[in-house]
């Protein structure tokens, strides 16, 4: 996508803006049209990415400002700790415009410290909470 960019860039000798390294075409990307939830920003499907990646894409309503979608995405993408989601990247430019993130193995934490087999783990959590920080 970014070598066709530059390419027809080049050609039509127009100044274009680069695509952010957190780009992810809709094209690459496949979801369940049915979200497993929905809260006031968005809705969250399950899907694939690429080669197959398990992913969550959370799809933006209108209401959810773009002026304020870029940055915190470049910010996320460009995190690298255990114990934050990692942000695969987004798209900006569809509609409705989506974020694309590892699909975590137990589900959100309230679900999950909501079991009374995982009350055992709150302070570890918390701990790892902690030091995603």
């Amino acid at each position: 996508m970014k070598q066709t960019l530059g390419k027809i860039a080049s050609v039509s000798q127009i100044d274009v803006d680069g695509i952010p390294d957190w780009f992810i075409s809709p094209d690459d990307i496949d979801y369940c049209s049915k979200p497993f939830t929905c809260g006031v920003s968005g809705a969250l499907h399950r899907g694939k990415w690429g080669q197959g990646t398990r992913v969550v894409v959370k799809t933006l309503t209108v209401e959810a400002s773009m002026m304020n979608f870029v940055p915190p995405i470049a910010l996320w993408h460009n995190l690298s700790h255990p114990h934050v989601l990692k942000l695969f990247g987004a798209c900006h430019v569809s509609s409705p415009p989506f974020i694309v993130c590892e699909d975590a193995t137990f589900g959100n934490l309230h679900d999950y410290l909501t079991k009374p087999s995982n009350r055992d783990n709150i302070w570890r959590l918390l701990l790892q909470a902690a030091l995603g920080m």
